[in-house]
């Protein structure tokens, strides 16, 4: 699975943003510190979870 996440970033990329959950507001960190892809694999899952809902 792991592999196919990263095929997925590799792919998206910065459009992986757009359903990280960082990016989102779900997480925080604290102030001056940046995400450095800590959520990548959650915004994949989201990003999956995303297109599973929408296309059914």
């Amino acid at each position: 699975m792991e592999d196919e996440y990263e095929k997925i970033k590799q792919t998206l990329q910065d459009q992986l943003c757009e359903t990280c959950p960082y990016m989102l507001g779900q997480v925080s960190l604290p102030n001056g510190m940046s995400c450095d892809g800590q959520y990548c694999d959650e915004a994949v899952e989201n990003y999956i979870n995303q297109n599973e809902d929408e296309n059914g």
